[in-house]
């Protein structure tokens, strides 16, 4: 919004969040700080725990311990309509019967804002995301994005210093969903209120997050940017749930030059360290992998395995491989610079020592699975 009173972002800190449904623990120990004006997404599986979370954040649902603190305040005890913040659903919850002026000032007049200021504050924020001079219409005349774009505007209308989102974009195809993501960017940056959202989609989250949070079984496994979560993931869980992932594994071995996996009979230098004898893999994304017949020379790391099949994809093409151990790989490549391998191939593939990231062997990231808690 481009008014002087435009909403600014408050911080929000959540300590020790604990959520229980009988014997189902759908938050445990979640602590998250997040800044002003920050776009953070909760990003899992479903069942992971993230919509309890911003439920709890919303004040829909109670937390069995810990402390909601929003610019400061403890918002633990205060209920859902005392909190002062936008919320937007992945189910629009527009009325049918009023007019999409109507809609998008129902919040400010719940809160007895005069009529003269409701008026301009549903006018900047129908211009802000692009629906001026459709406010008369009502909800049947509109299209799925512009009905999107309608809560949206209901969220922003009173200018809230955080603004939560629930997979607001999950009932959109694909081109519009996109589209969707470049106003959501675009709208964070001009009205500036603090963005929590949810989503399971990992390409959204990357596109749209200053920070993203992976929620992992109602504990969050890791925070970082886009670029830290996809280059340096910490755990196997993070590094097969968020992109594409070759894990080739073995055991870990030391010597004086350095840290080695042991695999079949190929030592493989690797970056990081873990102790010797433990088992272990090193995570490499597909499009940093290369493919050939004949063995690399040691400049860089390669084991010997099945080429399995080809997809073509446009711009790149994906193969899936068999690996040492009899699970499965993948390597992206672009089809300019594409291999001479083809499927059933005994085959090598190599990569450059800092593009593997060497993590214990751990739990990795499964199939959505229904939401366990009620």
């Amino acid at each position: 919004m481009n008014d002087s009173s435009a909403a600014r972002g408050a911080a929000i800190d959540l300590t020790g969040l604990r959520r229980q449904y009988g014997p189902v623990v759908a938050v445990d120990d979640v602590t998250l700080s997040i800044e002003p004006g920050e776009f953070v997404t909760l990003l899992g599986p479903s069942g992971s725990g993230k919509t309890t979370t911003l439920n709890l954040l919303a004040g829909f649902e109670k937390p069995d311990a810990g402390r909601i603190e929003v610019g400061g305040v403890d918002l633990s005890r205060t209920p859902a309509h005392e909190r002062n913040l936008g919320v937007v659903f992945q189910n629009y919850a527009l009325f049918p019967h009023l007019d999409v002026a109507a809609n998008v000032g129902f919040g400010l007049r719940q809160r007895n804002i005069d009529r003269a200021t409701r008026t301009r504050l549903v006018t900047q924020a129908l211009e802000t995301v692009d629906l001026a001079g459709m406010g008369h219409r009502r909800p049947s005349q509109l299209s799925g994005g512009q009905q999107q774009r309608v809560a949206l505007a209901r969220a922003i209308a009173y200018q809230p210093p955080v603004l939560l989102m629930d997979e607001p974009l999950g009932a959109l195809d694909r081109k519009l969903r996109d589209q969707m993501q470049l106003e959501l960017r675009r709208i964070h940056r001009e009205v500036g209120s603090t963005v929590v959202f949810v989503t399971h989609d990992q390409e959204e989250a990357l596109a749209l997050s200053d920070r993203i949070a992976v929620f992992n079984r109602g504990h969050i496994e890791q925070v970082g940017t886009g670029i830290d979560l996809y280059e340096r993931p910490e755990t196997m869980f993070i590094a097969t749930f968020l992109g594409e992932s070759t894990i080739v594994r073995g055991t870990v071995e030391h010597d004086t030059r350095g840290t080695f996996l042991a695999v079949g009979s190929a030592r493989l230098r690797v970056a990081g360290t873990l102790p010797a004898g433990s088992r272990a893999g090193v995570m490499v994304r597909p499009e940093r992998l290369i493919l050939s017949k004949d063995q690399p020379d040691d400049s860089r790391e390669a084991i010997e395995i099945d080429v399995l099949e080809e997809v073509y994809l446009g711009s790149t093409r994906k193969f899936a491989l068999r690996l040492p151990d009899g699970t499965e790989g993948l390597v992206r490549e672009a089809v300019t610079t594409a291999s001479a391998v083809r499927p059933g191939d005994r085959a090598w593939v190599s990569w450059r020592t800092t593009d593997g990231v060497l993590l214990p062997e751990g739990e990795l990231a499964a199939p959505d699975e229904d939401e366990s808690a009620p």
